[in-house]
């Protein structure tokens, strides 16, 4: 048989920075230490004692947490002397530079920046810009905000994205005395693509292995430490190694769906907290609360038996503008903000929607080129160019060739993102060629939403994290996310930002209530009319400006729903029939748990909790 050492993982789509995740990041091999003193950076050295009965002591979960990073997390000082400003954060210092009330610093060797404004409270309102890790990729923005401690002197907290990678190995033997492995990892999904198999132990220690394109692949080699019971990986195509201890002596490990021991659900108010939410019993908004554990305890019981295995991460329900249902797997929490993939193109149409309400410049109507043409020269001979509106970004029928689903497209999300020649994203989406009229049909492109980011940080004037920031966090009370920024430095509007569940149930509840929250109107009503309306069909769904639009048939008739949905499993759905809001987080990037709560659980499992009298 013909074994290759090294992997080529297809990548995800429909989320930022997805196209580097395997094949472009720098390698790096994390400090490593275990009693058996093993050099895993040389995996043909390693030996080992042929064990007996290696197939049984091997058997079980085993996981590993490898977290490296960011270097600077917690207080940031600011310090006024002299009419200087400076910085310091986890020992390292930094100049700042003032223009009127803003304020912007880099800290040395590129480790980390912030960009504020100073408020007429006293109090400095800012982003704390992360750079790319090992495991996060590409650099993110965090909202801080720095609290006058005394004249001269400010302080806050800054807490970027973990740089952590957690890799679950399920190992079980086979009726024929082999060992069967998958992977699981909850953050991205790796085990999809590293594809391991099969695990083996013989004289030369242990091996991982996998297919790749039907070719068997040593995914990963290693020591096996009996003494200690642990299993050191060495992956040598990710230049990474991980020491792998027994999931089942942590009660609390992420694996399993619930901590050891729980097993039967019984249903619970949602915990009250000062982030907005009104919270309630599920019985007192018409819900049935048999029919409510009936659903959780199917999440809590399904078989993760398999890399493909549904892994769901949260759900959460409202009704009548509360929330009734709030429930974690797999050692989330509430506190955790979570990946939401392609469903953050849904927030891009709310921001282009603000945008068009505050804007005498900005509608429907207007021409992208002309409005771009305030950032950089844009030279083309093709006049439909020149036709493509908002409208045709908000709803994927451009005409540029951006189609994600074809990998000859130049526009694609992959190829944008890997190429070099051209790092503003903006300038190389517009760039492309065209391939049909503007309006004539809808093709899905993460590079039309990101565009349309363009297009309203042209004609706002703004910085696209500061506007998110002003028109939607503060408004929503969100205060912990996470934006991915592009190389020019802008938030990156086709996927990946970062949301509580929380607040990312919000985003459908504000879209329900006809675009307020809490009473005060973010989002004029005729455009989220407009959003929900179905205007072209991609993938065989329904296809409004950045919303899905589906038909559910219930109690004998057809009810309509809108949603925000992520590669992976990320979706937030509105009922508005029935005044329902779903949000659901998982970690099945690039399969097909992707689509399994919208296709089922909606009408098998959340419908059916509306008892007859209260639909």
């Amino acid at each position: 048989m013909l074994v290759k050492t090294g992997l080529s993982p297809k990548p995800t789509r429909n989320g930022v920075n997805h196209c580097i995740l395997y094949t472009m990041i720098p390698a790096f091999v994390p400090l490593f230490s275990s009693r058996a003193h093993l050099d895993l950076t040389r995996p043909q050295l390693v030996i080992a004692r042929q064990v007996q009965g290696a197939t049984d002591e091997l058997e079980g979960v085993w996981e590993a947490r490898n977290l490296v990073g960011p270097a600077l997390r917690g207080r940031l000082i600011l310090r006024e002397e002299n009419g200087k400003v400076t910085a310091a954060i986890g020992g390292v210092m930094a100049g700042c530079i003032l223009s009127g009330s803003r304020i912007s610093l880099e800290f040395p060797n590129r480790l980390g920046w912030f960009k504020g404004n100073l408020l007429p409270s006293g109090e400095i309102d800012g982003h704390w810009i992360q750079p790319s890790g090992t495991f996060v990729f590409g650099q993110y923005a965090s909202p801080v905000k720095l609290k006058m401690q005394a004249k001269g002197r400010w302080a806050g907290d800054v807490k970027p994205l973990d740089d952590v990678a957690t890799i679950y190995l399920n190992v079980k033997k086979t009726p024929d005395d082999k060992l069967s492995a998958y992977i699981r990892n909850p953050e991205r999904n790796v085990g999809l693509f590293w594809n391991a198999k099969q695990l083996i132990q013989d004289s030369n220690g242990v091996r991982l292995m996998g297919a790749n394109d039907g070719v068997a692949v040593e995914t990963a080699r290693g020591l096996y430490d009996k003494g200690n019971d642990t299993l050191a990986l060495y992956f040598p195509f990710r230049a990474m190694s991980f020491t792998f201890t027994r999931a089942t002596k942590n009660p609390l490990s992420g694996f399993y769906p619930r901590p050891v021991g729980e097993r039967m659900y019984k249903y619970r108010v949602p915990t009250d907290s000062p982030d907005g939410w009104k919270v309630a019993s599920a019985s007192s908004v018409g819900l049935s609360i048999p029919s409510v554990e009936q659903f959780v305890q199917s999440i809590i019981e399904t078989p993760d038996d398999s890399v493909h295995s549904l892994n769901t991460h949260s759900v959460l329900l409202a009704r009548h503008g509360k929330l009734v249902l709030e429930e974690y797997f797999h050692g989330y929490n509430g506190e955790m903000t979570h990946d939401l993939r392609s469903a953050s193109k849904s927030l891009t149409s709310i921001l282009a929607g603000i945008a068009m309400q505050e804007s005498a410049s900005l509608n429907l109507k207007s021409p992208v080129v002309q409005i771009l043409k305030q950032r950089f020269p844009i030279v083309d001979n093709d006049p439909r160019k020149d036709r493509i509106t908002v409208e045709n970004l908000l709803t994927m029928s451009a005409g540029l060739d951006c189609d994600d689903d074809r990998d000859s497209s130049p526009g694609n999300e992959d190829t944008m993102q890997s190429q070099q020649k051209d790092l503003d994203w903006y300038h190389y989406s517009i760039s492309v060629p065209m391939v049909y009229e503007p309006g004539a049909k809808a093709v899905y492109g993460s590079a039309l939403p990101n565009l349309l980011g363009g297009v309203i940080a042209s004609d706002r004037k703004v910085w696209l994290p500061e506007f998110f920031h002003d028109r939607i966090a503060k408004p929503l009370g969100m205060e912990n996310y996470y934006l991915p920024i592009t190389p020019t430095g802008d938030a990156y509007m086709g996927g990946g930002f970062q949301l509580t569940p929380r607040d990312f149930l919000k985003l459908g509840q504000m879209m329900l209530d006809g675009g307020t929250w809490k009473g005060k109107q973010i989002l004029n009503k005729a455009y989220v009319k407009e959003s929900s309306k179905p205007r072209y069909e991609l993938a065989g769904i329904q296809y409004g400006f950045l919303w899905w639009v589906t038909d559910y048939r219930y109690r004998g008739k057809s009810i309509r729903a809108f949603f925000a949905g992520g590669n992976g499993g990320q979706v937030v759905e509105v009922v508005p029939e029935l005044s329902l809001v779903f949000c659901c987080n998982a970690g099945n990037y690039g399969d097909s748990g992707t689509f399994i709560p919208q296709r089922e659980w909606i009408p098998k499992f959340v419908l059916p909790m509306i008892q007859p009298r209260d639909q």
